[in-house]
């Protein structure tokens, strides 16, 4: 028995159409012509309803998507051994993915800046005040001293311990990727603890 049903419907811009068949308003909704939100109506309905509502004309994904060609023998015919190994290996959604060693050593590469690093920094930072003090201390140089010439020695030893660090924090800066323009904040009372750190 065929169906006589007389449908109506709305258009993508919304205007009333029809009355169609059920097969018509069924590849209409298959070829995407009209939205599942289109409202249908038929005699017999109470009220006009979406189209995914209606399940006399559900069109179903089966009969609706075309299945795919077979592919051809030359395609298949060349494959590789990375095609085949990749095939032939199970492959879990859950583990982590794996970095060859080629890309670890160019993102290490990248990744580093040049300059001097933590343990190089702690260590030049101590031995250049041992060697300051100790030059202090050979000189004969004490705080208070009774010449003039004692307190430009101390001076000096001052300025050179200055520009030691600076140097320092400098190098160290480019190491870790800062502007090695915040060297300079050791020069600057409070902000030179935070450079120091």
């Amino acid at each position: 028995m065929s169906d006589t049903s007389q449908w109506y419907y709305t258009d993508k811009t919304g205007q009333q159409a029809g009355p169609i068949s059920t097969a018509e308003i069924q590849k209409l909704a298959s070829s995407k012509s009209i939205p599942s939100t289109s409202l249908v109506w038929k005699n017999g309905m109470p009220d006009w309803k979406p189209l995914s509502q209606v399940q006399e004309l559900m069109v179903s994904e089966a009969s609706s998507v075309s299945p795919m060609p077979a592919p051809a023998e030359s395609v298949s015919a060349v494959t590789t051994p990375v095609a085949e190994e990749a095939s032939s290996a199970s492959i879990n959604p859950y583990e982590a993915p794996t970095v060859s060693s080629e890309e670890q050593q160019f993102s290490y590469e990248t990744a580093h800046y040049g300059g001097i690093g933590r343990l190089a920094y702690f260590l030049f930072s101590v031995l250049s005040s041992i060697a300051l003090e100790g030059g202090k201390i050979a000189l004969g140089l004490t705080p208070g001293g009774e010449s003039a010439g004692q307190e430009v020695g101390i001076l000096i030893f001052g300025l050179v311990s200055i520009v030691i660090s600076i140097a320092l924090m400098f190098a160290r800066f480019k190491n870790i990727g800062m502007s090695r323009w915040w060297a300079f904040g050791f020069l600057v009372p409070i902000l030179n603890i935070f450079v120091s750190i």
